[in-house]
């Protein structure tokens, strides 16, 4: 690390050096006034010795990108406008990724003053999604924040972050160097300088702010259909929206590209008879012959759907069209010639998480049921995107020449907007072009490429192969794969030289692989006794060895080459509401390994379906949740990978939050059957994950997996565990150990009461309702709901929950209505009150004298005896001793363990092992992921913990660690109490005094040896335990 900080530092002062004398020949050449009436080439030479400086090879396209050369059909579409060319200079790219814009300007331009510079360069930066762009003309330099919308009328200061004078470049070179340079930026600088999570005031990203526009004009749109298209159909009227928000903005780009006049859409927007006649009109006579395909069909058998019939026989009016039109041309920010093809397809997919609804003479819009809870779709970061492309296929397409390449099936089964076909698309097209660039004298050149004056490009038959032979689509939103081909078109018109003379039938056939249908849901589905028209309205199955209507060539030839995507993150549960038929096939036709448990997600049959579907060699490229890799459900789904020997490569993000926004825990996966072993890797934090730096790589043997929990992102403690297992087994394999989880009360919202007042006969308190109540004390129950916890906290009980139960002799007898009612009648007149609340939100036992019995109860013998609690959402574990038997834990939260005759002092021995160090590394690598950082430890994870019978059984053992929790205990409530500041400090150093021998004891016990304990010590407690007596934090509740 040392030697890596040397380098960095070495590197750094040369490029200060080289900066020094570059500025002073710079300020030479400017005093000599040999900069005036100089052109921008002028200022681009001194630019790109700047970058020079900073680590940048200004002539390899892989890291700059030089905008300002645009030659071919744009530079001729610019000249005919009689414009010059306006966009930013330079593009930075890191990793394969473009990162920000530079624009230069001028020499003696006024950087600093003048807001058409800066509206300018924000703009572009804003619509390509980027975080920054610089305006720059060497004597000067500006940096903008361009996730804050552009306006016309903004200042030049406005969103500025930064602006230098050049004789400010050394003093401020530590900023220049985070800005520029090439190993900053690789390194992820830009992202540590602008966090995602910390946005700044009035910020509004590109897609966000089309997402609202067209979730806006899509209502819009859809209310004049209703009143004009006399339908209230919701899904023709929603699909017809679609297709003309879709025609005007394909349109809107195309003239970006040169196939459309510029400005075209805007005068049709004005026109006084209205935008619609006129539109439809160009549409019959021009954009059917030249765009022929999903979006322009020139007859009806190119319209499966049907909804051009509708469009053709509506007379649509209002200001909607022209209010849409303007906002895609000049004073608003949108630069449709940078925005990525691909961010504008993750803004259809968000917005179409969304369906429209007709009420009345109204139509309004709510959330898919499949996104209700996370309030629309996500789209995929592109540099994963691309990582899992490149894994994915590298393998497949080494030595591969261009026929060869061209003949590979692959297949996105959950497709969307096509993010990733369009990645597979730049990859397949960018290894033909990269062939001819090892082969020049390949005699097959004409064949396959094109060469003009900026380059290398694919002939528009080998751009049309790609898309129609080697792509292939399912999704089974109609709208997403309608989405899906325009992306497609639009990339093939973006990457094709301008054909000569008018164009004909451009898209004709482009995208038919692009299919609708439910790829994890065949025609056998009938064969389970559901009624056929109910299912494919429903989940619409999905054929896939139909030759017309599925992909029945490709299984003949044996099989995709590859899948990719990234499949739904949602409980397969969870489609027992929404589409049942598919919730039954997935649990009932036996096509399934990985639905059988309960809580499985729907990545896991997408898997396992992708496996299926691949040839004997092919491989599969997913990112999915990673929960599988800890959870009940994914031991069958990690039985089912060790079975097929299936994982090539795993990339673990852990708890790295991939997606903004959404809190997800997510891997890569690359699946392979018959894979030799398993390529793993993880990482510190999001840059590095971004810029592929890991913290651990490595290879994993089968032998040394198997379909228990796995821990692969922390190697060396997973080692000392594995020995530790088989020295002393684990918790589960003390069988005499019980764990007992809490109480599941019929409604905690009335039950679980939080104490006021706490009386000898009563209790007043409130419940999570926010009522305040008086009630018996007999007929509640200490509870322990793991809120203050810290280790071997004495007071346990923070709330109280009544208790319809007795407890006699070891046995739990329930108490009848009218005996609860006669006993208890300040608690019974309580539940009476708000029985009608309990039945609406609650399921409740049958009959009059049972209605307010739990409905599940458990354990409620067992908690009425000593015992150890312990939290089921740690950041550390940790517990408390319950010694008299008194306090109840809650289901959700509180765990507990103890065994049958257990004496005092050997709870505490448990007790204490549970607060140690050592105990809590362990307990955190097998534990499940729950959010910011958290760990699940119920049961099942508890049972994994290394654990030596002697602890609890060995006499001298039992009196080391009970005495030490003893003077532990006894420390704390003193230090509680402790008002000065030197007392506090003096308790401090005691306590944490008596947890390092603690901590030693538990070692020792376990027998760790001095290598071992080393490795420990990387893995500390996350809070410290004395700060622990005074933090009260709110945890998480169990996500799932």
């Amino acid at each position: 690390m040392r030697k890596k900080s040397r380098k960095v530092m070495d590197k750094k002062k040369e490029a200060k050096h080289k900066l020094a004398d570059l500025l002073k020949e710079f300020s030479a050449h400017l005093q000599k006034g040999a900069f005036k009436g100089q052109s921008e080439a002028t200022a681009r030479t001194w630019v790109e010795r700047f970058l020079n400086v900073f680590g940048w090879d200004t002539l390899d396209p892989y890291q700059v990108r030089q905008e300002y050369r645009i030659k071919g059909r744009a530079a001729r579409r610019l000249k005919s406008e009689g414009s010059s060319h306006r966009r930013p200079d330079y593009c930075l790219l890191s990793n394969g990724i473009r990162q920000l814009y530079i624009d230069v300007k001028k020499v003696d331009a006024n950087i600093k003053n003048d807001s058409g510079i800066a509206y300018q360069v924000r703009c572009y930066g804003w619509s390509e999604g980027f975080k920054l762009s610089y305006a720059f003309d060497f004597e000067e330099l500006a940096i903008y924040d361009c996730r804050i919308p552009p306006k016309d009328d903004d200042e030049a200061d406005i969103a500025r972050l930064q602006y230098y004078r050049f004789t400010e470049y050394l003093e401020k070179f530590d900023d220049l160097w985070n800005y520029f340079s090439k190993d900053e930026i690789d390194s992820g600088s830009i992202s540590r300088l602008h966090p995602d999570d910390e946005q700044p005031k009035g910020s509004k990203p590109l897609d966000q702010d089309f997402e609202e526009n067209l979730s806006v004009w899509r209502k819009e749109l859809a209310k004049v259909i209703l009143r004009y298209g006399k339908v209230r159909d919701a899904g023709i009227i929603s699909a017809a929206a679609q297709r003309i928000l879709d025609r005007i903005i394909f349109l809107r780009i195309c003239e970006e590209f040169g196939y459309e006049e510029l400005g075209t859409l805007l005068e049709m927007s004005r026109n006084e008879d209205g935008f619609w006649p006129l539109f439809m009109e160009e549409h019959d006579k021009r954009y059917s012959k030249i765009y022929d395909g999903i979006l322009f069909p020139a007859t009806g058998e190119d319209d499966p759907s049907g909804v051009d019939g509708y469009l053709r026989s509506w007379w649509l009016k209002g200001r909607i069209f022209r209010d849409i039109v303007q906002k895609l041309y000049y004073p608003n920010p949108y630069k449709f010639d940078v925005v990525p093809i691909e961010l504008l397809g993750g803004i259809y997919e968000k917005y179409l998480g969304k369906r429209l609804r007709v009420v009345g003479n109204d139509v309004q819009d709510e959330f898919k049921p499949e996104y209700q809870r996370t309030k629309g779709a996500v789209y995929t970061p592109p540099w994963v995107v691309q990582r899992i492309i490149q894994e994915t296929l590298l393998p497949l397409t080494a030595k591969k020449d261009p026929e060869q390449l061209l003949q590979l099936k692959i297949l996105d089964p959950a497709c969307g907007s096509a993010s990733f076909l369009l990645g597979v698309y730049d990859f397949l097209e960018g290894q033909i072009l990269n062939w001819f660039k090892r082969n020049p004298k390949d005699h097959r050149r004409e064949q396959f490429v094109v060469e003009s004056e900026d380059g290398l490009h694919l002939t528009p038959k080998t751009a049309r192969a790609i898309i129609n032979d080697c792509i292939h689509g399912v999704d089974i939103d109609a709208e997403a794969v309608e989405v899906a081909r325009m992306s497609l078109a639009l990339r093939y018109l973006e990457g094709m030289a301008m054909p000569s003379g008018e164009p004909h039938l451009l898209l004709k056939g482009i995208g038919l692989c692009i299919r609708q249908g439910n790829s994890l849901v065949g025609p056998d589905i009938i064969g389970l006794g559901i009624d056929a028209e109910k299912v494919i309205t429903e989940c619409m199955p999905f054929d896939w060895h139909n030759k017309k209507t599925g992909f029945g060539a490709v299984m003949d030839g044996g099989g995709f080459d590859a899948v990719v995507g990234n499949p739904p993150y949602i409980e397969v549960k969870r489609y027992k509401d929404w589409m049942p038929s598919q919730y039954k096939y997935l649990k009932e036709s036996g096509v399934y390994q990985t639905t059988v448990q309960g809580k499985t997600d729907i990545a896991m049959p997408f898997m396992e379906q992708g496996l299926k579907l691949l040839r004997k060699d092919g491989r599969l490229g997913f990112i999915i949740q990673n929960r599988f890799f800890k959870t009940d459900y994914g031991e069958i789904v990690r039985g089912w990978l060790l079975k097929n020997k299936a994982i090539s490569q795993i990339e673990d993000f852990t708890d790295i939050q991939i997606f903004a926004g959404r809190t997800t825990y997510t891997a890569m996966m690359i699946l392979q059957k018959g894979s030799p072993s398993i390529h793993y890797r993880t990482y510190s934090n999001l840059e590095d994950a971004a810029a592929r730096k890991p913290s651990i790589d490595c290879k994993l043997n089968w032998g040394s997996i198997d379909s228990n929990v796995w821990s692969f992102d922390q190697p060396d403690l997973l080692e000392i565990h594995n020995d530790l297992v088989k020295r002393h087994g684990t918790i589960a394999q003390r069988t005499d150990l019980q764990i007992s989880v809490g109480l599941q009360t019929l409604y905690g919202s009335l039950y679980q009461i939080d104490p006021v007042e706490v009386k000898p006969r009563t209790i007043i308190g409130k419940n999570g309702e926010g009522d305040t109540v008086t009630l018996e004390r007999a007929a509640l129950r200490p509870l322990c709901r793991n809120r203050g916890f810290y280790p071997f906290r004495q007071d346990n009980a923070d709330a109280w929950v009544i208790f319809p139960y007795e407890i006699n002799h070891g046995q739990a007898a329930e108490i009848g209505w009218k005996e609860f009612k006669e006993k208890y009648p300040k608690t019974a007149a309580y539940l009476e009150e708000r029985k009608r609340m309990l039945l609406k939100a609650v399921e409740i036992e049958q009959g009059a004298n049972r209605w307010h019995l739990y409905t599940r109860p458990q354990n409620l013998v067992i908690q009425a005896n000593p015992k150890v609690l312990f939290p089921m959402t740690i950041e550390d574990a940790m517990a408390a001793v319950d010694l008299n038997g008194d306090i109840y834990q809650d289901n959700v939260n509180v765990n507990s363990i103890s065994f049958s005759g257990a004496m005092p002092q050997q709870l505490k021995a448990i007790a204490a092992v549970f607060n140690s160090t050592l105990f809590s590394a362990l307990a955190r690598l097998k534990a499940g992921l729950n959010d910011s950082g958290w760990r699940k430890f119920n049961r099942q994870y508890a049972e994994l913990v290394p654990f030596p019978a002697g602890i609890y059984k060995d006499a001298a053992n039992v009196k080391l660690l009970s005495g030490l929790a003893d003077k532990i205990t006894e420390l704390q409530s003193k230090s509680v109490g402790a008002a000065a500041e030197g007392a506090r400090t003096g308790f401090r150093a005691a306590i944490e005094k008596q947890w390092e021998n603690l901590d030693n004891a538990v070692e020792t016990i376990y027998g760790l040896c001095k290598e071992q304990k080393e490795v420990v010590k990387k893995y500390p407690r996350k809070v410290n335990r004395f700060d622990l007596l005074a933090r009260q934090t709110i945890v998480p509740e169990d996500s799932e």
